[in-house]
Formats: structure tokens, sequence, C-alpha cells
């Protein structure tokens, strides 16, 4: 047996559940999953705990002839990292007390999601944000922002700042303005910022301001394709201008200064032959630490878009890992695997606010950001009304509660199960590609 990813740290008294330590016995986790890669290797899921391991075929033998005692030595040590619970625990009781946060460790840092801007200068046919209206923050609403934040924001020790639009970097005075007065009148007060970004606007004088002004720490970039076809797709306002070569070009100098910079190519079936092509200009930057490079095809309500529905990526990821470890790009496990959902979705979660440019405060980034989907605004404040009782209820279908995964996601994306008709999977998309995850856990991790 090798242990591929060690448990994540237990919180409280949920460690009691791991343990599988009760006088009447132990039971195999509703949410252990056991998979074959070949004839001499299984590789092990534990998604209440994390933990990976590889066994043999005479250790997976062994637990199957003997299912439920720990006088066997490998289901003693499987049960003290998660893949055997206590005879006695209700799992899906369990999981619901996850949900409602009974088990979530008091956060010091409180995070707030604001939009300087709604407008943008590329035109992304797949953008989220391409439906609500085009506005800029006033400077009003920005001193508003500022005083809902400082009271929002009394109780924790840390303030994260994640700036959307829209292009946010359209709305840099909004966001020095906003820094500047934070730190103004919370002078004691750590606080960072991260963004989503075309970079577009991202001159070598932006990138100051966004260290020093910004506090930046992490950013968000995309890839659509290679060159000519990604250009093409982001549509960018400014006629002949190349945005590929000037992401290139800023993401050298972000890695410079320390930024971490999370690198996704939005694969689709328009340019799944250019993901080499792209994997090699960008494949010196991943000797950096600061640098997070993944794969990840993009949802779509339009079935003929051109994109991988889920089911569709499970089955080139084979493809995809041969394009990445050929070119040296051995996936960490934990970009493989996602772990456990401990707070569930920022929408649930009370340490967060999305600002709207408006001022209206929602619960997700992600949708349509109208008045009637608003949780309460800058001036009056949160309201606990049907929208928000939406976002953080706690219920869910039979077949999310009965689901091996559910650990992972805790029910999947809110903002998906609005529409009951959506064509996209809310559930993780590591359910649907686990069987080439394996095999490249099984080739780089469990020899």
């Amino acid at each position: 047996m090798k242990i591929i990813r060690e448990p994540s740290c237990l919180q409280g008294k949920l460690s009691e559940y791991y343990a599988g330590k009760s006088p009447k016995g132990v039971k195999l986790s509703n949410h252990t999953h056991f998979q074959k890669v070949n004839a001499d290797c299984i590789i092990a899921y534990s998604f209440i705990s994390d933990v990976i391991i590889a066994l043999t075929q005479e250790e997976y033998i062994s637990i199957q002839e003997e299912t439920e005692s720990l006088k066997n030595a490998i289901i003693a040590s499987l049960s003290a990292l998660g893949f055997y619970v206590s005879s006695e625990v209700h799992e899906q009781d369990v999981q619901k007390a996850i949900r409602q946060g009974i088990f979530e460790v008091s956060s010091d840092a409180v995070k707030f999601v604001i939009l300087p801007t709604t407008n943008c200068n590329a035109g992304c046919s797949y953008c989220i944000s391409g439906k609500n209206q085009k506005q800029d923050m006033t400077h009003e609403t920005a001193l508003s922002t500022i005083k809902f934040v400082n009271e929002a924001s009394r109780a924790y020790k840390k303030v994260l700042f994640s700036w959307y639009g829209g292009e946010p970097l359209l709305g840099r005075e909004t966001i020095t303005l906003i820094c500047n007065e934070f730190r103004r009148k919370n002078p004691n007060k750590w606080f960072s910022s991260s963004f989503s970004s075309n970079l577009v606007e991202m001159s070598d004088d932006a990138l100051r301001t966004a260290i020093d002004v910004w506090n930046t720490t992490k950013i968000y970039v995309t890839f659509d394709g290679y060159k000519g076809k990604h250009n093409d797709k982001k549509g960018y306002s400014k006629s002949d201008f190349d945005g590929y070569g000037h992401s290139i070009n800023i993401i050298e100098k972000l890695l410079e200064k320390g930024v971490q910079v999370n690198c996704r190519f939005n694969i689709d079936k328009t340019n799944i032959k250019e993901l080499d092509l792209v994997v090699k200009d960008i494949k010196r930057f991943t000797k950096s630490e600061s640098f997070h490079f993944f794969v990840q095809p993009l949802r779509s309500e339009d079935k003929n878009a051109g994109f991988y529905t889920y089911e569709e990526f499970g089955e080139i990821q084979s493809l995809v890992d041969e394009i990445l470890t050929s070119n040296g790009i051995i996936p960490p496990v934990d970009s493989l695997v996602p772990k456990r959902a401990m707070k569930g979705c920022l929408a649930k979660s009370r340490h967060c606010n999305v600002i709207g440019a408006d001022g209206n405060i929602f619960r997700c980034n992600l949708g349509n950001l109208t008045q009637s989907n608003s949780t309460g605004n800058i001036h009056d404040g949160v309201a606990i009304n049907e929208v928000y009782r939406y976002f953080t209820k706690c219920d869910l279908d039979e077949e999310c509660i009965k689901c091996k995964f559910l650990p992972i996601c805790q029910g999947g994306c809110p903002e998906r199960r609005i529409n009951i008709s959506s064509t996209t999977s809310h559930c993780t998309a590591f359910k649907f590609k686990i069987e080439q995850v394996s095999k490249t856990l099984a080739k780089y991790y469990a020899g």
C-alpha cells in the first residue's frame, strides 16, 4: 500500500467520524471508491479525508474477503485514513452537517468580490457576464462600498478583495480608490487582491499599481487557443491586437514579481489540436511555483456551440494528459483530484459578499446581476430574502445525497440549479474523468 495523498487536517469532532474506532465495528464509507487501473494496481480514494492510495491486487482481494474487521491489518490502516467509518455513523447526516457549516472553522478572513465595472474590451461569445447591464461603478457608489466593507470586515483580521467584471482593469481608478481608502481607514489590517483579466490593459504602470497599491497576490488568465484562434475568440475591441503574445509577456512579468498566475486553457472542439502549441509556449513558466496551468472545458447551454460536456471531456482526458506530460508537465495530485468541500460554495458562505457595479449585493458573481437576484445593497446591508435562503439552503435531491462524490462538491453549483432545464451538469468534472485520472496517478505517483 502506497499513500499518494495524505489526509487533510481533521476538524474538531469530525475526526471521530473518520477514525472508525467504534467498538461495534466499522463499515466501508459510502464515499470510498476503488478504481482498477491494471492487473496489479488499484487506486483507492477516500472523499471524506482526501486520502489517495495505491493498492496491489493482493491487498485489494484481502479486504474484499474480510470487509468489516479491524483484525485485518489493511482494513485497520484504511479505517485510520477514512476509507472505513464507524458502523454507527449515518453518513448522510454528517454530510448535511458539513453543508450547514457545523464543522466550519471560524474564519479570520472575509472576502469581497467587487465589480468596478461590467464593461469589457473583449467579446468572448461564452462570457457569463455578457448578459449583465453595462455600467461603471460611480465615485459615490465606490465610497459607499468602502463604508460597507469597513463595517462588514470589522470582526475579521484579513480582507480578501477579488475584482471581477466585465474586465476589472477598465475600472482601475475605482479599484485604486477603494484600496487606498481602505488602507487609510484600516492602517493595521492586512488585505490582498486577486482578479480575473484578459490583460489587455495591463501595462507596466498598471502592473506596478496592482502590486504596490492593490496588494495583488493572484491573477486568473485564460487562453482560448493558439495565437490567431485565441485572438479571434477573444474578440478584442482593439483592432489587430495580439492579445496572445501580450498575455505571454505579462505572465512572465507577473511571475518575476512573485504574483501567482492561475492559467486555464479553455478547451473545446475547435482548439484541442492547438493545446500542444500553447503548452510549448508556457511550459517554461511551470518551473515557477507561482504558475498553475490547467485544462478545462467551458460550460454552455448551447449543445451546438462546440464545447465539450464533462462526459465528453472525460473521454479525451487521456489525450490532454499525454500532451502535458510529453512536454514535461506532470499535473500535481491536487489539480487532478479535487479535495473535499468543507466550506461549500462561496455563495453559501457568510464570509463572502459580491458587490455589483450598481451597489447591489449578491450571493454569486456568475449569475445575472439584476435587482431581482440581489440579496441587499451597500446602503441597507445584506437582506435575508428568498434569494439568500435559496443559496444557503442545504437540502439536496436523492441522487446527490447518495453520490459517493458528494464530499467534493456538496451538491455542486447552486446558480446552475436555478434552471432545472439546464443542459450543463452541476456535478464535479472529476466524476467523469476518474478512470483516466487514476491511470495518470498510477503512472506518475504510485511507483
